[in-house]
């Protein structure tokens, strides 16, 4: 009577009773690694299950969501189709502003999909009007990014420096607590929302300019050439090299009515 030969899961228990010390090492090397992977692992309650998308923002100040469409949106989204990785273009035109969207495929990195677009959006700029502010690209978040939200008080005990309080809470978020925020890593933006921004108004009146044949535009060149700082090269005098500059910023009221 000849004898069985044993089966495969025969010759495993076997060899794993005679190495008996390796098995043992490797169970233990998996039981690590098992633990290893879940204190390690990602745990998200919400994932960001969001596309790879790039959004551009153009403004333009009193046109119409007509016109924005034809000489805005169309030209940009003209030059981001077809480009590498692009599934769909969308876009919104509404009353001073364009919002067109580049969708890419998933596994697209998402700064090379930035450079892309930017690079086009630089090319469609000369179809483009003259703006005010050139067509920008959006922050890099998603609708699923976390929302930080918070605001500034003062008591009465606070020195303004003579401004009321809802401007010096604004010009000490814009220039102290915003920029500090922006240092912070995994920032993307800090928007300023409330709060009153310094600024100085011209009343221009109409018959003065009539009475001096000046046009509402040669007033604003006039405010513009006049609210800058220059520089002169430099004078030689002896053995030492003086800068010439011409220092023309605005910084109060008088500055303003001095302008010629």
């Amino acid at each position: 009577m000849s004898q069985e030969r044993p089966g495969i899961e025969d010759r495993i228990i076997d060899s794993a009773l005679r190495t008996h010390g390796l098995v043992l090492i490797a169970v233990l090397a998996v039981i690590g690694y098992g633990v290893y992977a879940y204190t390690t692992m990602p745990v998200d309650a919400f994932p960001d299950i969001s596309p790879v998308m790039v959004p551009i923002f153009a403004e333009a100040h009193g046109m119409a969501p007509e016109e924005i469409e034809r000489q805005i949106t169309y030209p940009i989204e003209t030059a981001m189709n077809g480009r590498p990785g692009v599934q769909q273009v969308k876009s919104t035109s509404a009353f001073g502003m364009a919002v067109i969207y580049v969708y890419f495929d998933d596994d697209t990195d998402i700064y090379f999909a930035r450079r892309l677009v930017d690079e086009r959006l630089n090319a469609a700029r000369n179809d483009l009007p003259e703006l005010h502010d050139p067509p920008t690209l959006g922050p890099i978040s998603t609708g699923l990014g976390q929302v930080f939200i918070y605001y500034l008080t003062a008591d009465d005990t606070v020195d303004t420096g003579g401004k009321d309080r809802d401007t010096y809470l604004r010009e000490l978020n814009d220039w102290i607590v915003k920029r500090q925020l922006q240092s912070v890593a995994g920032v993307t933006d800090v928007l300023s929302m409330g709060g009153h921004v310094l600024q100085y108004q011209i009343q221009v009146n109409p018959a003065a300019l009539q009475e001096y044949d000046l046009a509402l535009g040669d007033l604003v060149e006039a405010v513009r050439q006049n609210n800058r700082n220059v520089g002169g090269q430099f004078l030689v005098l002896d053995a030492e090299e003086h800068l010439v500059r011409g220092l023309g910023l605005l910084s109060d009221l008088d500055d303003i009515r001095n302008i010629p």
